[in-house]
């Protein structure tokens, strides 16, 4: 997991940073210890707390809620998965990842479903933790979408017809 890490984030320091790369085959930080060395505390921080949280779910059940405050909190300690503000803004940071992957399908013909359904289940954890704060999560949310979708057919029905 740890490696993996690494890998992934030196691939994204190399693309978004290449002045700290000597090349395409150079190993990132060879020109920047410390980059490197804060990329790798990351890392282990992030393997870290997947090690913990897997651990979580193997020996009790979770909640969604649980789950998601575990995560925050050691990384982002100002955030909270109580903050309608971090969260709405997260929402919103996760839709529009998942709107550029759409556009470089378009656009570029390449394929990234495997990313646009981890953008979705992103997009899912957001929208389920801010419905949590409004008192609507489960079948709560389950009702009030078919409410409103009763709502938008009724307004909508002499162009819809019958369904």
């Amino acid at each position: 997991m740890f490696a993996r890490i690494v890998s992934a984030m030196r691939g994204i320091a190399r693309k978004n940073y290449p002045q700290n790369s000597g090349g395409d085959n150079d190993a990132i930080g060879a020109r920047n210890p410390d980059f490197i060395k804060g990329i790798t505390a990351i890392a282990r921080m992030c393997t870290a707390i997947h090690a913990e949280l897997l651990e979580a779910t193997m020996s009790e059940e979770i909640s969604l809620f649980e789950l998601h405050e575990k995560m925050i909190s050691p990384l982002f300690p100002a955030f909270s998965s109580q903050d309608e503000r971090f969260l709405a803004l997260a929402l919103c940071g996760e839709a529009g990842e998942l709107a550029n992957m759409i556009k470089k399908r378009w656009r570029d013909g390449v394929d990234l479903s495997e990313e646009i359904r981890d953008e979705i289940a992103d997009i899912r954890i957001y929208l389920e933790l801010i419905a949590k704060q409004f008192g609507i999560e489960g079948d709560k949310l389950d009702d009030r979408v078919n409410s409103k979708l009763q709502k938008v057919y009724e307004k909508w029905k002499h162009r819809l017809g019958p369904i």
